[in-house]
Formats: C-alpha cells, structure tokens, sequence
C-alpha cells in the first residue's frame, strides 16, 4: 500500500523526497524487492542522483540479471555521467533482454544520440517508425531518441503525442524526466504540462 502510495500519489504530484523517504522505508522492510529497488533507482535518477540510481540498478542486476529495465535506467544514468561506452553498453544489453521493445530502442537511441554516433541513432529511429507502421509505438519511445539527439521540436511534438496518447507514463514522468531537459525551459513544454495540470 505505501509503494503505491509513492509511486501512483505522491511522485506525480511533486513530491520526491516524501515519496524516496517512503519507498526506502519499505525497502528496510523487504530489502530483496526488485520493484522496491526499481522505483528507487528510477525516482533518484530523475532526482539526477545518478551514482545513488546506479546502485540500486546493481542490487537489482545481482538478483535479476535478465531484468532490462534496470539496464535501461543504468544506461541513461550513464549517459548524465557522461560516460557513453558504459551508457551504450547498458542499453545494449537491455536490448538483448527485450529484443523490439520499442520502449528499450527509445533508451538506445537517446543513449546512442547523446554520444554523438548520429547515423547509428537514425538507424534505430527508423527501426521504430517502421514499427509504427504495423504496431504501436509509444511517441515517449521516439521523443528520447530525438532528445538524445538535441532536436527540440520533434521531441515536443512527440511529448505533446504521448499526452494526447494518454500515455500513463507520460504523465508520471514528463515533469521530471532528466532526457527532457533539453526542453525543460521551454515556454512549449511549461504549457505541455500544464495542459495536464502538473507544476511547473
């Protein structure tokens, strides 16, 4: 009950700290949690504590080495840090733990953009336009590929798709996601959320 109460109350709301505070409580309890230790790793990593994110994502890996999520996280952490072969080599091994994921190829692309290696970018952009020809493709997938490579107006006009979406994921992590900083300031994205009633 109080993981949810973090996690689906508080955090969208704008309450970080409360919503850690409460998380690592429960994971005093339960010190083997996987989810406990992923939504740790993902609310620091959006708090831009990446080395504290890092650790989290180990303690998942130690348990689950299949789990991508947590690679992909790492990846983008990486990627803050400025450290791209890390970054790139995380995200790849999330990609062999979930082959196709558009979700996982949006992490690979931005991962890949960020470190300046543009024609392998286009590449796995392409791969999930394609996609999107035949099967859903969340616009949130696109809109860090197009963040990693710094265009800012296709990746508002794929944040502003994933709230006409209704994407819940959009919703719980536009305001804090560090990918989108490139846009944070912008007077666009600022309107983005307060069409979703979000503080800004």
């Amino acid at each position: 009950m109080l993981y949810r109460y973090a996690n689906f109350y508080l955090w969208p709301l704008g309450r970080q700290e409360e919503a850690i505070s409460i998380l690592e409580r429960v994971l005093a309890f339960d010190p083997l949690s996987v989810v406990t230790h992923w939504v740790l790793a993902y609310f620091t990593y959006a708090q831009r504590e990446y080395d504290r994110a890092i650790k989290h994502l180990l303690a998942i890996i130690d348990k689950e080495p299949a789990f991508y999520l947590a690679y992909c996280i790492m990846g983008l952490a990486y990627s803050n840090l400025g450290m791209q072969n890390e970054s790139i080599d995380a995200l790849n091994k999330a990609y062999e733990h979930s082959p196709g994921n558009p979700f996982v190829l949006g992490m690979l692309a931005y991962g890949l953009g960020k470190a300046g290696r543009v024609d392998e970018t286009q590449r796995v952009m392409a791969e999930m336009q394609n996609a999107a020809k035949i099967s859903y493709v969340p616009a949130k997938s696109l809109m860090f590929g197009w963040a990693g490579l710094g265009d800012i107006q296709n990746t508002l006009l794929c944040a502003e798709q994933s709230i006409d979406d209704r994407d819940p994921m959009a919703v719980m992590n536009l305001r804090h996601e560090p990918a989108l900083d490139i846009v944070r300031d912008d007077p666009r994205f600022l309107a983005l959320l307060r069409k979703i009633n979000l503080q800004v």
